[in-house]
Formats: structure tokens, sequence, C-alpha cells
């Protein structure tokens, strides 16, 4: 004889629920809302006459009597819903499952953000580690809106889920390391961040961007390089260009100083027919004078007698 105690109601109201599963969850809600309660009273009332009987046919009493249309003759060969449900309706069969199910269902939260992280760690790992960041907060964002069910309601979306949870479920321990790899990029890069944000050259509290130098007559001068007493670079003026300055004529001492002050540090000399650093003047330069060279560039200049 069957024990008609609370777990039976319960499974059997589960039964009856997935019988009417092919109709739209208000009306499912609207016929079985309070069911646990009318059969416990039922109980209640008749005692050891009371039977729940076939789950199957008090859904088609429920359906008639609601007036609204008979189980499809033929399903679908597979349904998500119904694979959910018959899984369901076998955890409240016993008192251990129904309390492991029970305990899934309040942290299902937290199942919602651990899937968003897989999702990151898949995708996450072909971006950079600023942009991989932007894609967690949004994969959390979409996979709790999903999962309160306010967005992604479609029948495709409702089908997707299950096999992605399944995924999600088999790359729960892989997905390990590389989350701890990510996580730890991005707090590298943060570090960096502040590194470069706390350290350098400051001036009454603000960092210094930009040092230009100046020569006795106003000049700007570029291509510097700041180094610290171990020949470390602290510091360096950006490169310009600059126009190549008409040299012919001039000694190498001249040379020099025209070039210093344009901030043409790399020069090149040839000597030709026998010149020499004393004897000698520029022929010609390459670039040509009148051209237009980065300061970081190299001169070539022609010494001939």
């Amino acid at each position: 004889m069957q024990t008609l105690n609370d777990s039976t109601i319960e499974e059997f109201a589960a039964s009856v629920r997935i019988e009417l599963r092919d109709l739209p969850k208000s009306v499912v809600e609207e016929l079985t809302g309070d069911l646990e309660a009318s059969l416990q009273e039922r109980r209640d009332d008749e005692g050891e006459d009371f039977h729940l009987g076939s789950p199957i046919e008090y859904a088609a009493e429920l359906r008639e009597a609601a007036g609204v249309s008979q189980k499809p003759a033929r399903t679908r060969a597979f349904s998500s819903k119904s694979f959910v449900a018959s899984i369901e309706s076998w955890f409240r069969k016993y008192a251990i499952t129904r309390a492991i199910l029970e305990f899934g269902i309040s942290v299902r939260p937290l199942w919602w953000v651990i899937r968003a992280v897989i999702a990151w760690v898949i995708f996450g790992s072909l971006l950079g580690s600023t942009t991989s960041a932007i894609v967690l907060v949004t994969s959390v964002f979409l996979s709790v809106q999903w999962g309160r069910k306010k967005w992604f309601t479609s029948r495709f979306f409702a089908a997707l889920l299950l096999p992605l949870n399944l995924l999600a479920m088999i790359l729960v321990i892989p997905a390990q390391d590389s989350v701890l790899r990510n996580i730890n990029a991005i707090s590298s890069e943060l570090d960096y961040g502040r590194a470069l944000s706390n350290n350098g050259l400051n001036l009454n509290g603000s960092p210094i961007g930009e040092i230009q130098a100046f020569d006795a007559k106003g000049n700007l001068v570029t291509g510097l390089t700041f180094k610290d007493s171990s020949g470390n670079t602290l510091l360096s003026t950006p490169n310009s260009a600059v126009t190549v300055p008409e040299l012919a004529g001039m000694n190498l001492f001249e040379v020099q100083q025209a070039l210093g002050l344009i901030g043409l540090n790399n020069v090149d000399i040839v000597y030709e027919n026998n010149a020499t650093e004393l004897t000698g003047v520029v022929s010609r330069t390459e670039p040509a004078a009148g051209q237009s060279i980065s300061t970081d560039s190299t001169i070539t200049i022609y010494l001939d007698k």
C-alpha cells in the first residue's frame, strides 16, 4: 500500500506538472498553483480512502476542467525542459536528494556567476587583459539576466541553456588554472599602471610628462637623453623632424656647432682626397641640405680639401 506522505504528494504534483508542460507557464501555474495543498487537504479529509491515482489522468482532468487543449499525441523526441523536469522529479523522491536539490536552487545565483567566469576564460584569453576584464563584467551581467529570465527568454535560448550549462559543468575544474592566470595578468597590469603613476618626475605633486631644453639663445634643443649615475635612462625628450642646414664649406668644428643646435648628434664623416679633420671642409651631405629628417637619424658629411 502506498504511504501518502508529503514527499509522495510533492512527487505526484511534479509528475502532473510534467504532463502539463506543453501549456504556457502561466496556465500551468494557474492549474497547479495550490495542487499540493489541495491534495494534502483531501488526504486529511478522506484518510485511508484517499488515493492519488495516475498523474496522467489527473492532468487530463485538470485540462478538461479548465477547458484547455489536451496533451498532444506526439511530442518531440527530446526536450530540454522535460529532461530537467524529469531530473527534478527524481531528486524529489528521496529526502537526501531533495535536500541537495533545494540547496542547489538556493545557490543558483552563484552558478550564474561561475558559468560567466568560464565563458570569460574561453573568450577572454583571446583579448588583452584590460579588455578581458570588460568581457568578465559583461559575461556576469548577461548570465545573471539570463538566469533571472529577464533576457533571452525565447525558445531558442531555452533550448540552448541546458547544453551550455552542461558544458560549463565539465569545464569547471579545467578552467581553474586559466582563471588564476587571467586574474594575475589583470593584477599585474594594474600594479604596473600604479607604479607608472607613482614613479617618475613630479612637480608639486603633479607628474611631468615632457621636458624641453633651450640653448642660451632660446632655441629648442631636442634629442636629449637624461640618465642617472648608473647610466640608466630616466627621460628622453621627444624626437622631432628638423631640416638639414647648408653645411658646404664649413670645417668640422663649425659643422658640429651647427648640427648640435638643431639636435642632430648622429654624424658619420667620410674623408675624401686625403682630407683631415684640420684641413677638410664639407663638400656635400647625405641627406642633402634642405631635406627633413628626425633628430635620431644619422647624417653623413663628406670632407674634402
